[in-house]
């Protein structure tokens, strides 16, 4: 469903959310200020931390270094809790415990609803009705929710962050449906009228961890070429990561590159050429990132993790209609991953490829050198197991 233009007047408030310590993105949020203005109100000064502590627990009134403590997929993330249990018993508003909801009118109709979880206040056994109120906790949905209908009050969107917002849908759970590796949103707040809420990398990368929320990166035309551009530079970023050892930063960049790389084709009569080249950058593109990616693999032992990254360049180098460069890669591919194959105890496999690399580059003493290594390898390996054999039966 196509989204409606954002009203300037509405306040817009940001969650930048790590998972296990990494980065996943920034959350951005319109809230309806006229359709629920004390549940606004309420989430925008959580987001802010303007209130200070809790009188009654001492606790910050802030969502700053608290948790998703629920991924229901499909459904929702639920969040919010902001008592020191963090499990989504406890929460408070700034404008004391609770106070009481302000309208059903909006429906959980489709992804990136923000809707304020009611809490039970009170009951009786006279058939009466339960009394519910708000309070902190809230859940942000991921598709339509229609069980959420008369259990939440809608007071925001989801305008910017889709592409975090899947990667936390991901996370796996485990009892409850608690994440097994902490969602935190690590930082929190509101955006002046005149910012764009991007953020810049510490390390000077301006781009966020998902294209699409980046202004004008889309799938057509121009759109698609600057993102072709941006996944260049980002793999800049990652290669100084690995010049300087930060091994697991530089696989990031890497991730992150790629996946500006990926393009929705339509193969429509009118856009089929353009969409064909756009393929063809892409595929030449993809290539170096993913021989970098085996490389940081080698580096950091995920020896699966690099014969999948160079299997996927062998798939490439057979689709790719130049021949530019194809030797060079060939010859990376196959040295990173006789590398990783040897490293799995696959020696004839990783002997096949490192023998075909030498072939290749005759004069590469690198090749030559792992080539030599694997041998010695496999040969100890043949002399342990005659030895165990020699002692089972001698």
């Amino acid at each position: 469903m196509p989204q409606s233009a954002i009203d300037p007047s509405n306040p817009r408030c940001f969650f930048d959310v790590t998972i296990r310590g990494e980065l996943a993105g920034r959350l951005l949020f319109e809230l309806f200020e006229n359709a629920a203005p004390q549940t606004v109100e309420n989430f925008r000064a959580l987001c802010t931390g303007e209130c200070g502590k809790s009188e009654q627990t001492e606790r910050p009134l802030h969502y700053k270094h608290t948790t998703f403590y629920r991924i229901l997929p499909g459904q929702a993330l639920l969040a919010g809790d902001i008592s020191a249990k963090g499990d989504g018993s406890g929460g408070e508003s700034v404008f004391g415990e609770s106070f009481p909801p302000e309208n059903y009118d909006l429906k959980h109709e489709r992804a990136g609803l923000l809707s304020m979880e009611l809490v039970e206040a009170a009951g009786t056994d006279d058939g009466k009705e339960v009394q519910c109120s708000v309070a902190s906790r809230f859940a942000l949905t991921l598709g339509k929710a229609p069980e959420r209908d008369g259990r939440g009050v809608i007071f925001g969107r989801l305008i910017r962050g889709y592409g975090a917002l899947r990667e936390i849908e991901t996370v796996v759970t485990g009892n409850n449906q608690q994440p097994l590796h902490p969602v935190e949103i690590v930082d929190c707040g509101q955006l002046e009228p005149e910012e764009d809420g991007l953020v810049m990398g510490s390390d000077g990368d301006p781009f966020p961890p998902w294209p699409q929320d980046y202004p004008n990166m889309g799938d057509k035309g121009q759109e698609y070429l600057t993102r072709l551009a941006a996944s260049e530079t980002i793999r800049s970023f990652g290669n100084e990561a690995f010049k300087t050892g930060n091994f697991k930063l530089a696989d990031r960049k890497y991730t992150k590159a790629l996946r500006y790389l990926v393009k929705r084709y339509t193969r429509e009569a009118e856009t089929y050429a353009e969409e064909m080249e756009h393929m063809e950058l892409a595929r030449k593109a993809k290539i170096p990132l993913l021989l970098n990616s085996a490389a940081v693999k080698l580096k950091t032992g995920e020896w699966r993790g690099a014969i999948e990254a160079c299997n996927e360049v062998h798939q490439l180098e057979n689709q790719h209609r130049s021949e530019i460069h194809a030797e060079v890669w060939n010859t990376k591919m196959l040295f990173r991953r006789g590398q990783a194959k040897v490293m799995c105890n696959e020696f004839e496999e990783g002997l096949e490829d490192l023998s075909r690399a030498a072939m290749l580059e005759p004069s590469n003493l690198a090749v030559r050198k792992e080539l030599q290594k694997a041998m010695r390898r496999m040969d100890d390996r043949k002399n342990r197991e005659r030895q165990a054999y020699s002692k089972m039966f001698g």
